[in-house]
C-alpha cells in the first residue's frame, strides 16, 4: 500500500511538472458509459447517458490534475482538483475545488465540494461540503452533508451522512454512526453500533473474550470476563462519554456522562450514567444486571477496583482490589453510598466508610466505619479505628485493639496519652461531663426498661449524674450508690430520730431505705465539762489550757473624725491624712501682659512672647519699571514677563477670513453665514414676524410706557432721565 501511494504521489508531481501552458491543467482518461462495471460487480447507478472524457467539458477550469477514466467527466471551471482513479470526482462541477480524490468510484457523485481530502475506493461517493479528511476502503461512504471529520480506516464511518467534527480512526471505527457529532473513536470496531450520539471518546480496540490476557497466572483478581468488544462498541445513543482502553465501555448503549480508562474498564456497563472508573478492569461489571436507575454515579480508581459491583450506586472506591463481597441485588441489599479505599478492601452493604489495607466490612447492614489495616466491622453502626481491630457487636465503637501491641490510650487535650490510663483529659479549662438522667431513668436501668440491656454485675462501675437530686450515682453491681452530697436547701428528710446512741436518716427522693448510724464508740464522758470566761480568758473545766481572747477586742467604737485646716485624723490614732494636695488654689487667678512677657497671679512662671512679633506692620511695596520690591526685604520680582505688548495689535476681516495684526493665524467666518439676509421683520402693531416663517411673536409685554426717557453723559457717566442709577463708562476708555 505504501508503494502504491508514493507511485501515486510521484505521478501527481510528474503530472504536475507538465501541465499544459494554456489552461494549467493535467488531463488523462477515457470516457465510461453508464452500466458498466463499478468494481462492486453492479452497474454504476448513476442517471448520465455518458460520462464524457475527462477534460472535455473544462471551460475556465485550473491547475487540475485528472487521471483516470470517467474522472472529472462534468468539470467545467474548477480548480486546484488532483483527481486520480477510475470515476473519481466524476460529478464535479465549477463549484469543486481545492480537493485530493485518490481511489476508484471516490467522490464520484459528489458535487459542491471544497478542501476534502479522499483516499480510497468508494470513498465520500455522495458529499456535498468541505474541511473532511476520509482515508481507507468504503470510508465515511454516505456522507452528504457533514463537515470538518477525520475518518481513516477501511469502512470507518460507513453510514455517516450528517454529522461534524467527528473523529473515526480504525477499521470499522464509527460505521454505524449516521448523524452523531463531535465523537472521537480510535481503535478497530471502536463505536461500532454508535448512531446519532454526540460527545462522545472511545479509544481502545477489542480485549479479549474470557479471562483475559495471561494475568490469572498472576493474581485470581485479574480474571475480569468481558464478550471481548471494542472501546464503545455497543454505544448506540449515550452521550457526553470517554472511553480510553481496549474493551472499555464496549457494552455502553444509552449510558451518559461515563469516563471509563483502562483495560475493559466498565466493560459490561450498559444503561448506568455519571460513573468514572479508572484501571485495569475497574468497574468492569458494573450495571451487568442492564437496569436503568441500579449502577449510577459511582467512582472507582485502580485495577479491578469496583469490578465485582452490579447494582448499587453512588459509591467510590479507590485502590487495587477494593472490591465488594457481591454483586448487589434489587430491593434492600444494595451496595450502595460507601466510600472505601486501600488495596484488597472489602465491602458489603450501604454507607460505609472503610480505609486501609486489606480493611473490610462484610453483611448487609448500614453505617459501618472502618480506619486501619486489617481491620473489620459486621454490624450494624459499628466503628473500628485502630490496627487489626475486630469489632463484632453493633452499635460499638472500638478505639484501637483489646491486645497489649494494638490497644492505644486516648488523650484529649494532650499529645502524649498517660500510658497507664485509657483515657487522660489535659484540658484546664473543661471538665468530663457523664451522662445526665433522671431518678426515674436511671433506676429504669436497671431493668432495661430504656435501653434493652439490664444492668447486672458486668456493670459495675456505670457512672450516672441524677439531675432529680444533683448527685453523682455509680452502679456498684447491684445497686446505685451516691458518691456526691447535695449542697442545695430543697432536700427534706423523711426520717430522723435518735434512740440511744443511734441515728436514723432518710432523704426525700433519694431512693434508698432508712440508714442507722450507731455512735457508741463516739462517746467520750466529757458531757459535765462547762465554759467559764475570767477577764479576757476563755477556759474549760477538766482542761488546763485555755484561750486569751485579748486580740479579738479593737476597742474602736468611740473613734471621731475631726479636720484641722488641710490635716484629716481619726480619734484614738496618732496616723493622720494631709489633704493640702486636693487643693488646687486657682480661683483667684488672673492673668496680665506687661512689655511681651505674660504672667498669672499665683504663679512664678512667666512666657516671654516677644518672639512672637513679626514687626512687619510698616512694609511698603513699590514697583520700579517692571521690578516689585516690599521695603524691609532685599528680594524683588521681574514682572517684565507678564508684559503681552499686544496693544497695537488691529483686527480685519477680508470676505468671510477675520486676522489679527502682528499674528500669522486667521479664522475662516464662512461657517457662521446662515444666508438669510434676505428676510424682512415686520413690526405690526405689538405683534413681531419674519419674512419665510408662519411663527410671530407677540411685544405687546415688552411695552413699559418709558418713551420719553432721555439718555445723556457728563464726563465719564451715562445716565438716563426718570432713572437714579448711573454707568460709570471710564472702565472703556
Amino acid at each position: 500500500m505504501k508503494k502504491q501511494l508514493e507511485f501515486i504521489m510521484l505521478f501527481c508531481i510528474l503530472s504536475i511538472a507538465s501541465i499544459t501552458a494554456q489552461t494549467n491543467n493535467q488531463i488523462n482518461g477515457a470516457a465510461v458509459t453508464p452500466g458498466e462495471d463499478n468494481g462492486q460487480g453492479t452497474p454504476a447507478p448513476y442517471d448520465r447517458s455518458i460520462y464524457y472524457e475527462p477534460g472535455s467539458q473544462i471551460t475556465g477550469a485550473d491547475w487540475n490534475v485528472v487521471f483516470g477514466p470517467g474522472a472529472e467527466s462534468f468539470l467545467t471551471s474548477s480548480r486546484y482538483n488532483i483527481l486520480i482513479g477510475g470515476m473519481a470526482g466524476a460529478s464535479f462541477n465549477s463549484s469543486d475545488n481545492y480537493n485530493i480524490v485518490l481511489g476508484a468510484f471516490a467522490a464520484d457523485q459528489t458535487t459542491n465540494s471544497f478542501d476534502n481530502v479522499y483516499i480510497g475506493s468508494f470513498v465520500a461517493r455522495y458529499y456535498s461540503g468541505g474541511d473532511n479528511v476520509n482515508i481507507g476502503k468504503e470510508a465515511g461512504l454516505n456522507l452528504t452533508s457533514g463537515n470538518d471529520n477525520t475518518i481513516i480506516g477501511e469502512e470507518a464511518g460507513e453510514e455517516l451522512t450528517e454529522g461534524d467534527r467527528n473523529v473515526f480512526i480504525g477499521e470499522d471505527v464509527g460505521k454505524n454512526t449516521t448523524t452523531g457529532s463531535n465523537n472521537v473513536f480510535i481503535g478497530q470496531l471502536a463505536g461500532l453500533n454508535n448512531t446519532t450520539s454526540w460527545g462522545n471518546t472511545f479509544v481502545g480496540g477489542q480485549s479479549s473474550a474470557g479471562t483475559p490476557l495471561t494475568l490469572d497466572n498472576i493474581d485470581n483478581a485479574y480474571n475480569i470476563t468481558s464478550v471481548g468488544a471494542a472501546s464503545g462498541y455497543d454505544n448506540t445513543t449515550g452521550i457526553g462519554n470517554a472511553f480510553f482502553g481496549a474493551g472499555s465501555g464496549q457494552d455502553n448503549v444509552t449510558g451518559n456522562a461515563n469516563t471509563f480508562i483502562g483495560y475493559d474498564a466498565g466493560a459490561n456497563s450498559t444503561n448506568s450514567t455519571g460513573n468514572t472508573f479508572v484501571g485495569y478492569g475497574a468497574g468492569w461489571d458494573n450495571n451487568r444486571a442492564r437496569g436503568t436507575n441500579d449502577s449510577n454515579r459511582n467512582t472507582y480508581v485502580g485495577a479491578v477496583a469496583g469490578g465485582t459491583n452490579r447494582i448499587g450506586s453512588d459509591n467510590v472506591g479507590v485502590g487495587w482490589n477494593a472490591d465488594f463481597v457481591e454483586v448487589g441485588r434489587s430491593g434492600s441489599n444494595r451496595n450502595e453510598r460507601n466510600v472505601f479505599m486501600g488495596s484488597s478492601v472489602i465491602v458489603q452493604g450501604t454507607e460505609k466508610v472503610i480505609l486501609g489495607y486489606d480493611a473490610e466490612s462484610r453483611g448487609n447492614n448500614t453505617g459501618a466505619i472502618v480506619v486501619g489495616a486489617f481491620s473489620s466491622v459486621n454490624q450494624n453502626y459499628a466503628i473500628a479505628i485502630g490496627h487489626n481491630v475486630d469489632v463484632t457487636q453493633r452499635n460499638t465503637m472500638a478505639l484501637g485493639g483489646n491486645t497489649t501491641t494494638n490497644r492505644v490510650s486516648v488523650g484529649i487535650g494532650t499529645v502524649a496519652a498517660n500510658q497507664n490510663a485509657s483515657l487522660e483529659l489535659a484540658d484546664t479549662d473543661k471538665g468530663f461531663l457523664v451522662n445526665r438522667v433522671t431518678t426515674a431513668q436511671r433506676t429504669a436501668m436497671e431493668t432495661a426498661a430504656a435501653s434493652g440491656n439490664a444492668l447486672t454485675t458486668t456493670d459495675a462501675g456505670l457512672q450516672v449524674y441524677d439531675t432529680d437530686i444533683n448527685a453523682l450515682f455509680v452502679w456498684n453491681g447491684t445497686a446505685w450508690v451516691s458518691t456526691t452530697t447535695s449542697n442545695t436547701d430543697d432536700q427534706k428528710v423523711d426520717t430522723f430520730q435518735i434512740t440511744d446512741n443511734k441515728i436514723e436518716l432518710s432523704i426525700e427522693s433519694d431512693g434508698e431505705a432508712v440508714k442507722t448510724v450507731d455512735l457508741a464508740s463516739y462517746l467520750d464522758n466529757t458531757d459535765n465539762q462547762d465554759l467559764t470566761l475570767t477577764g479576757n480568758t476563755l477556759s474549760l473545766t477538766n482542761d488546763a489550757t485555755s484561750v486569751d481572747l485579748n486580740k479579738y477586742l479593737d476597742n474602736t467604737d468611740n473613734q471621731d473624725l475631726t479636720l484641722s485646716e488641710n490635716t484629716l485624723s481619726l480619734s484614738n490614732d496618732a496616723t493622720s491624712v494631709d489633704l493640702a494636695k486636693f487643693l488646687d488654689n486657682t480661683d483667684a487667678q488672673g492673668i496680665s501682659l506687661l512689655n511681651n512677657v505674660l504672667s498669672i497671679s499665683g504663679n512664678s512662671s512667666k512666657v516671654n512672647l516677644a518672639s512672637y512679633l513679626d514687626n512687619t506692620d510698616a512694609q511698603e511695596l513699590d514697583l520700579t519699571s517692571n521690578t516689585l520690591s516690599i521695603s524691609g526685604n532685599s528680594k524683588t520680582i521681574d514682572l517684565s514677563s507678564y508684559l503681552d505688548n499686544t496693544d497695537s495689535q488691529d483686527l480685519t476681516i477680508s470676505g468671510n477670513t477675520l486676522s489679527l495684526s502682528n499674528d500669522a493665524t486667521s479664522v475662516d467666518l464662512a461657517k457662521f453665514l446662515d444666508n438669510t439676509d434676505a428676510q424682512e421683520l415686520d413690526l405690526s402693531s405689538n405683534t413681531l414676524s419674519i419674512s419665510g416663517n408662519s411663527k410671530t411673536i407677540d411685544l405687546s409685554n415688552y411695552l413699559d410706557n418709558t418713551d420719553s426717557q432721555d439718555l445723556t453723559i457728563s464726563g465719564n457717566t451715562l445716565s438716563l432721565s426718570n432713572d437714579a442709577t448711573s454707568v460709570d463708562l471710564a472702565k472703556f476708555l
